[in-house]
């Protein structure tokens, strides 16, 4: 055909806007272009720009996961929900008669879910979806949404687009953080379930390693110890005797002092070399001294005698045939806090059955050494069994001091009575004793 003798030629649709379709081969003049560039030719499905001049600008089609509607089928293009390829999908009404909405959108999972009204009544065939009955469909929060639209009669009866390819971001919960979405406003914050925070108790699941700290406070800080306590627990008392702040918790509601100053021990061995006169008057020995006492005046049945009177021995016996007993005395240093332990050395001639020494305190702050009078206390016992003339020592730990003491005499009245119960009947040498003394 040849045109070139007619006045005016108008081969192709004019017009301002792009048709939003095209067939390959189809041409469009788009009169609001620039110069040289309103010339369009459909290829594969899109506009180009053709003709010389000026920048090429590319127009395409948004094809992925477009929704439509017949009266009984809604597609969905195929097309890329969060990142993974989706195949068509198609939902067609098989049944129902009712009015309602429509929702179509896509899950984290890649699954593209179509809700429905129930009030539509509709039974649904999906193809590569999932048909969902709701009374009130809607795109969940952080969902990828694609459609909604409204049901007639038992048809799709409209459909709009949700679509947005600017950019699309999922925000899901990572290590240690927990995201929360709703009104279109989402919530980052650490899970404190995995994260400790400022207020949150919070127990290590594993190794913790602070080294790298510029500053660590482990634990509590104050000038007054906490009332109660568990088994573990730690305090730093600010106000106490540099060295001696740090407190841990050794039992329930119990306090003790860690890493303070060693206790000081002081250990002395006390011999029984010394013998009470005949008269039953103590003896000194260096700031020391033993009495025998059986309880009756005069009697002195723990002393070993000759007949020019007593003389010193290596032991003092504690007879099997009667009670006996020996006081024991010593000063006390003023700086004494502790408590004492008390071992005897000596040795039996049974060598079979039950020894038993009761030990009981008294101060010395008034009264005689040969005075019965002193209120003794806080009654401990000695059981053992030995060998024959073999020498042991046997201990008492831990025994405390009565009130008043320090800087006083300590008085330890040793007494074996044969009449208690299980008692053996021989005779016990004891060489000596050692006392240990501690203070803080």
């Amino acid at each position: 055909m040849d045109f070139t003798g007619f006045p005016s030629t108008k081969p192709m649709r004019t017009g301002t806007s792009l048709p939003g379709s095209c067939a390959t081969g189809e041409m469009y003049f788009k009169t609001d272009a620039p110069a040289g560039q309103g010339l369009y030719a459909c290829v594969a499905g899109s506009w180009a720009v053709i003709g010389s001049g000026g920048v090429e600008v590319e127009f395409h089609t948004i094809l992925d996961l477009k929704a439509s509607i017949t009266a009984t089928v809604l597609g969905v293009a195929p097309g890329r929900c969060w990142g993974t390829q989706k195949p068509a999908v198609t939902a067609t009404i098989t049944g129902g008669s009712g009015n309602g909405s429509f929702a179509v959108y896509c899950t984290d999972s890649q699954t593209i879910v179509v809700e429905h009204s129930t009030s539509a009544g509709l039974t649904l065939a999906c193809t590569n979806c999932v048909p969902l009955q709701v009374t009130m469909p809607s795109i969940p929060e952080g969902m990828y949404a694609i459609a909604t639209g409204t049901i007639a009669s038992g048809q799709w009866s409209a459909v709009t687009d949700l679509r947005d390819f600017s950019m699309r971001v999922r925000h899901t919960n990572g290590t240690g953080m927990n995201v929360a979405c709703a009104g279109g406003t989402c919530v980052h914050q650490v899970d404190s379930a995995v994260v400790q925070t400022k207020t949150d108790p919070y127990t290590p699941l594993s190794q913790f390693d602070a080294a790298a700290a510029t500053l660590t406070r482990p634990v509590r800080t104050g000038t007054a110890l906490p009332g109660t306590c568990t088994v573990g627990e730690q305090f730093f008392k600010t106000n106490a005797t540099a060295g001696q702040n740090l407190y841990g918790c050794t039992g329930s509601n119990v306090w003790t002092v860690l890493g303070a100053p060693a206790i000081a021990v002081h250990t002395e061995w006390i011999p029984t070399g010394s013998c009470a006169n005949a008269d039953d008057a103590a003896k000194p020995d260096t700031g020391r001294w033993w009495e025998p006492k059986n309880g009756l005046s005069g009697a002195a049945s723990s002393c070993s005698a000759s007949a020019s009177g007593p003389v010193k021995t290596m032991s003092r016996i504690f007879r099997g045939s009667a009670a006996d007993a020996l006081l024991l005395a010593m000063p006390l240093a003023q700086n004494r806090t502790g408590n004492i332990d008390l071992s005897l050395h000596g040795f039996d001639t049974a060598g079979s059955g039950t020894f038993k020494i009761t030990v009981d305190k008294a101060c010395a702050t008034t009264g005689t050494a040969s005075d019965l009078s002193y209120a003794f206390s806080d009654s401990q016992t000695l059981q053992w069994t030995s060998a024959a003339t073999t020498t042991t020592t046997q201990t008492l730990t831990g025994l405390t001091v009565p009130a008043g003491c320090s800087g006083h005499g300590l008085i330890l009245r040793l007494m074996r009575d044969v009449a208690v119960s299980g008692n053996s009947s021989g005779d016990y040498h004891m060489q000596g004793a050692t006392l240990v003394q501690r203070s803080n």
